[in-house]
């Protein structure tokens, strides 16, 4: 298994470059069921959509269940609606050439946090991490590419 810094953990999941763009085009249609969070540097941060509408993205969960299960060896779903959570705990970000989103902690309870990139343009950034070592921060970054999952600590 593939174990970088700080216990982040990149995957290449079996999904097609079709797949992804299903996902996409599910995305695109549904655009006004979507939910929104907060913006950030007039960027709308998370957006939300049942699975329902997307379902190819329950396999996107069942990958990321099945490579947490490895990594933690527990048993992990991502909680959503479909499930009979009240929330969905996974969202979708899009971010425009410039757009950026800063550093941020994931929810305080949660055992592992992931990404999985559906497209990413041309000169887009990487994802990094940092972690707090005695007086100084240590950063760490993995590149973005389509089709990778990411999966990292959240505390």
């Amino acid at each position: 298994m593939a174990f970088l810094h700080h216990l982040i953990y990149p995957f290449q999941p079996d999904f097609s470059e079709n797949f992804r763009y299903q996902i996409l085009t599910h995305l695109t249609k549904n655009i006004s069921q979507l939910k929104r969070s907060h913006r950030i540097n007039g960027r709308w941060e998370n957006l939300y959509l049942d699975p329902d509408h997307i379902p190819e993205v329950k396999q996107v969960f069942s990958a990321a269940a099945k490579y947490a299960k490895d990594i933690t060896e527990k048993p992990l779903i991502v909680p959503h609606k479909g499930l009979g959570f009240p929330i969905n705990e996974f969202w979708f970000n899009v971010a425009k050439p410039g757009e950026k989103t800063g550093w941020h902690d994931h929810k305080k309870n949660a055992v592992i946090s992931g990404v999985y990139y559906l497209k990413v343009p041309k000169n887009s950034g990487d994802i990094h991490f940092r972690k707090k070592e005695k007086e100084s921060w240590k950063e760490y970054s993995i590149n973005s590419e389509p089709g990778k999952m990411i999966l990292f600590n959240s505390v």
